[in-house]
């Protein structure tokens, strides 16, 4: 120990700071106390009031700048990420329609793009905040993809979609591929050539994840077959040529490290 004499030192500090020693402290004034309270007043950062004030912006975007609307997107997003009934309290305050108008329907690309990364990030393995974004609409986001012109953008729609889609709401997944014709859609950007190897994981993690999903007993069956995904796959053989070809063990860029997914399509 050096020679400290810990035991000591202790009994030291003990003794002098034990509360019995009488202070020169007196009580606040009352001007004292009002100045401690304004001062912690503008100090303190306010959740759910700086939320409003985004959500006003987001009201009125069409009349800001695009580099305003990024500013309080980001913050956005903090806010969001603090904790998870933020994402409660901004539906509550109307901001989260708005969220998905933005995304939509935005003229800057930039912002789209981060409204999107918020949307994920809200619905995330959130089924209340799945089930809502589905009733404002949430799944138009399929065609939201065809309409983005950067590689950058469609990417965040799949990944947008992707976690509106990995839930446990059956009525969400059921609109998906039953009346949208969903699994035509995700075949249609696999077969596509000029579709960026970022987009190509993102729907193989999808695939993989409705795969699983689907053959677990404990979770709820969105169509009257058994296997509606892997039978879908298994039928459409240009699918899996290309699926494989992608998912090559030899291939340097291999999309799915663990070679999961492609062992699934070998085995179906």
């Amino acid at each position: 120990n050096n020679g400290i004499d810990w035991a000591g030192l202790f009994n030291w500090s003990a003794k002098y700071n034990d509360g019995t020693k009488k202070t020169n402290f007196s009580p606040m004034t009352k001007e004292e106390r009002e100045w401690l309270e304004k001062a912690m007043k503008e100090y303190t950062y306010n959740e759910a009031d700086r939320m409003q004030e985004i959500i006003k912006v987001l009201f009125d975007q069409d009349s800001k700048e695009e580099q305003e609307l990024l500013e309080n997107l980001d913050e956005l997003y903090e806010i969001i990420d603090i904790h998870p009934r933020n994402s409660t309290n901004l539906d509550q305050a109307g901001g989260f329609k708005l969220l998905m108008d933005t995304m939509l329907n935005n003229t800057h690309e930039k912002v789209r793009k981060l409204s999107m990364e918020i949307f994920a990030a809200i619905v995330q393995n959130n089924s209340e905040m799945q089930a809502i974004a589905y009733k404002y609409g949430g799944l138009n986001l399929m065609y939201k993809y065809v309409d983005e012109q950067s590689d950058k953008n469609k990417e965040q729609v799949l990944g947008a979609l992707s976690s509106l889609l990995r839930t446990s709401v059956a009525e969400i997944k059921a609109e998906f591929f039953k009346e949208m014709k969903g699994l035509d859609w995700i075949k249609q950007i696999i077969l596509e050539p000029e579709t960026t190897k970022r987009a190509l994981k993102k729907i193989f993690f999808l695939l993989y994840d409705l795969i699983v999903k689907e053959t677990d007993k404990s979770v709820e069956k969105v169509l009257p077959d058994d296997h509606p995904i892997k039978d879908y796959i298994v039928s459409n053989f240009d699918m899996i040529v290309r699926m494989l070809n992608l998912l090559n063990y030899e291939n340097e860029e291999d999309l799915f490290s663990d070679h999961v997914l492609r062992e699934f399509i070998l085995n179906c």
